[in-house]
């Protein structure tokens, strides 16, 4: 039994020897590929960043700022000093991760925005104007409480019309907000006889704010009044942002294709609750809570209201959404 026992033990002892070997190479080898891998990727995004720098540096010395340029059909004439700030915005606006977000939150919100502007009657560059208030973020909150894509105040939302109350903040509708913008708008562009920058300038402090500094300054020109810093450059920002969407491919090729969200029509259901219901319960019928929140951002509690409710909806969610109010016994309308 012995002289057998040892002969095996030696052949195991060897095969094991031989199985270790091997898979110590296979591991370098292995190690080598992931390195040779990982290399081949570090120059891949070397030479990503240095396409991106040359493009972006091609792209800024290629700026050519003319003397003048439309806004709401009006001509804006630039002086020497105006263009010099108005390429200093365009730079700022220009850099590679503010581009990005525009172009995809412009993909979201311009299909809805635009035919709200368009249906009032008023110029679509306002829609610019929504771009430099908030970056088209409908749940934007500023460190003066100056709430949603529009950036109202409380006093003025209200005095436009907006709901403001302890269940509902209409500020945070992206298309009621809109829509008191516009009114605000109107009333600002009568007051100083459709001369936008003063527009602008006076819904970013005010126009009380703004009748104070043109007396401090004995004339209202804009491009030559000593303002606070935020409103002195509102209006090169909302220039900068046309600039760069209409006279640039600049977005083209910062591209967010499939990376936002379709909003390019929505319908809104008026849903009559029976009594206080959650809102997971009515969110669950969108199967997106953030989904949800974007398009009815104005309920402000986690419980919606006995009664009238008007819920938007995107239309590749509509049937679904009516679907789930059937099997949950809500009666609703459709405006």
């Amino acid at each position: 039994m012995r002289k057998y026992f040892w002969p095996l033990f030696i052949k195991i002892f060897l095969v094991f020897i031989v199985a270790i070997v091997i898979w110590q190479k296979s591991e370098r080898k292995e190690h080598k590929y992931q390195q040779i891998k990982e290399r081949l990727q570090a120059v891949e995004d070397s030479l990503r960043q240095q396409r991106e720098g040359y493009f972006e540096y091609y792209f800024l010395k290629r700026i050519n700022l003319p003397d003048s340029l439309y806004f709401a059909d009006s001509l804006i004439v630039l002086d020497r000093v105006s263009k010099a700030r108005l390429f200093e915005r365009v730079v700022y606006l220009s850099r590679r991760e503010l581009l990005l977000i525009m172009n995809k939150r412009m993909q979201e919100w311009r299909p809805l925005i635009e035919p709200v502007l368009t249906a009032k009657k008023f110029h679509p560059d306002f829609f610019y104007m929504a771009i430099a208030e908030s970056f088209l973020d409908p749940a934007a909150v500023s460190s003066a409480q100056a709430k949603g894509m529009w950036q109202f105040r409380r006093a003025t939302a209200r005095r436009y019309g907006l709901k403001v109350n302890w269940w509902i903040d209409e500020r945070f509708d992206p298309i009621l907000s809109t829509e008191a913008a516009i009114r605000y708008l109107r009333y600002l562009g009568g007051k100083y006889n459709n001369n936008w920058p003063l527009v602008a300038a006076a819904y970013n402090m005010g126009e009380s704010g703004l009748d104070r500094y043109i007396k401090r300054n004995g004339h209202d020109k804009y491009f030559g009044m000593r303002l606070p810093a935020e409103t002195s450059v509102y209006f090169f920002n909302i220039l900068a942002i046309k600039f760069i969407v209409e006279q640039t491919n600049w977005l083209e090729y910062f591209s967010a294709s499939g990376s936002h969200l379709v909003f390019t029509e929505c319908y809104e259901v008026e849903v009559l609750l029976p009594q206080a219901t959650a809102l997971r319960d009515v969110v669950s019928g969108f199967g997106n809570y953030y989904l949800f929140k974007l398009l009815n951002g104005k309920y402000r509690r986690s419980v919606l209201p006995a009664g009238k409710n008007t819920i938007r909806v995107p239309s590749y969610l509509f049937d679904d959404f009516l679907s789930f109010l059937q099997k949950k016994g809500w009666q609703y309308r459709l405006p």
